[in-house]
């Protein structure tokens, strides 16, 4: 999955990308920088209610931007600088997306027979 988010990753002012499940369970975690950001202070299962019917968000605090996106099971969150470009992010998000829909529906025998 590394591969999936390295364009996003490599955006000027990106410090880490997190993939929620519906669920709250974390399926990809990628900072940049030591003890920027511990996603595991945040209670994700209680968060998300709250998010249901958000297609996207940015908040804006003193030191850093967190833009929220909704995927097909859960919750895309891109945590960025104050520089960081915010339509570079959103472009690498909308290509982004359907690549881990992609992934997610490749089970089963359907993965065997791939070109």
């Amino acid at each position: 999955m590394d591969n999936i988010f390295k364009e996003l990753m490599g955006i000027n002012g990106v410090r880490g990308a997190l993939l929620i499940a519906s669920n709250g369970n974390i399926r990809y975690q990628k900072t940049g920088q030591k003890g920027a950001f511990d996603p595991g202070k945040v209670d994700w299962p209680s968060m998300l209610p709250f998010l249901a019917g958000i297609q996207e968000a940015e908040f804006l605090c003193e030191q850093h931007r967190i833009y929220l996106r909704k995927a097909e099971d859960g919750c895309l969150v891109v945590l960025m600088g104050q520089k960081a470009s915010p339509s570079m992010v959103r472009l690498n998000c909308d290509l982004l997306l359907p690549l881990l829909k992609e992934k997610n529906s490749s089970k089963g025998l359907r993965r065997l027979f791939k070109r």
